[in-house]
Order: C-alpha cells, then sequence, then structure tokens
C-alpha cells in the first residue's frame, strides 16, 4: 500500500524533446536554423502540469567563424485539452557566442509557447510539437520558430 502511495506522490513523465528551428525574428543576419535537445519532467495535476526542461540549443550560423550555443532550463505550465497540449514555459539561457577570436557570453531571459498533439502508448508518451522560443537580454531580443518532437515515459 506505502509502494503504491509513493508511486501515485512522485508519478512524473521523464523524457527528451529534439527539435529543429529557425529564426523569426532579430538574428536574421547570423543564423540559419537551429538544433535543440532538452532533457524534461513533467508532473501531472489533471489537465495541467508542471514542467521543467533544461538543455542546449546550438545555432547553425551562416558564417564557418560564428558560433552560438544557448544552455537554458525553463519551468512552466502545459495544459491539456483534448487533443491539444498547451505549453507555456520561462526561465534564465546562458548564452555564448565567438566569433573567430572574439567571445561574449552572458545570462539571458527565455520563454517558450508551444502547441502539441500527445499521444500516449501505455507509459510511453509521443508528441510532436510547435512552438515559438523567445530571448530577451533587455536589450535586445530574439525569436525561433521550432518544430519538436517529445519523447516521455511515465514513471
Amino acid at each position: 500500500m506505502s509502494v503504491v502511495l509513493f508511486l501515485s506522490l512522485i508519478s512524473m513523465t521523464v523524457g527528451l524533446e529534439t527539435g529543429i528551428g529557425v529564426p523569426v525574428s532579430g538574428l536574421y543576419g547570423d543564423v540559419s536554423s537551429v538544433q535543440s535537445l532538452n532533457l524534461f519532467f513533467s508532473r501531472s495535476l489533471g489537465v495541467c502540469s508542471v514542467e521543467l526542461a533544461g538543455g542546449i540549443q546550438n545555432y547553425r550560423a551562416k558564417y564557418d567563424q560564428y558560433s552560438l550555443e544557448d544552455y537554458t532550463f525553463l519551468a512552466g505550465l502545459s495544459y491539456r485539452a483534448k487533443p491539444v497540449e498547451f505549453i507555456t514555459r520561462l526561465g534564465p539561457s546562458f548564452l555564448r557566442r565567438s566569433l573567430a577570436d572574439a567571445e561574449e557570453k552572458g545570462w539571458v531571459m527565455s520563454y517558450e509557447l508551444g502547441l502539441g498533439l500527445p499521444a500516449r502508448f501505455e507509459k510511453i508518451e509521443i508528441a510532436p510539437v510547435v512552438s515559438y522560443r523567445g530571448l530577451n537580454d533587455l536589450s535586445g531580443s530574439a525569436g525561433m520558430m521550432y518544430l519538436t518532437l517529445r519523447l516521455g515515459y511515465v514513471l
């Protein structure tokens, strides 16, 4: 009985999100595409879920010597309204970019708004997600549209 109660208290989904994105604001001249890999944890609370996600976004530059990476930690909520899921996340990101020998790094604020189509098979959850992820450092902003695949396992 206590094992069942314990498992119901920690009942969560753990998984990976991987996707590709294109810049839609702020990065037109420097970046052609973005690859993303995130680890996420989601705790279901009925129709809403609390989510934590962390990962890396690697921006593919139009120039050989230009490099841009984003290490992100996001927290947020997702709301299921069958058959779709609305995802909102907010959190800090550590951004590092370099051009030849010059390097610039610092903290920015990230936010994500997404729409997914989740499907669940036994304990496996699969969801294609279309999302917008924005970066803002109070002096400028940038945004990317992502097509992501979420693969999760329900504990």
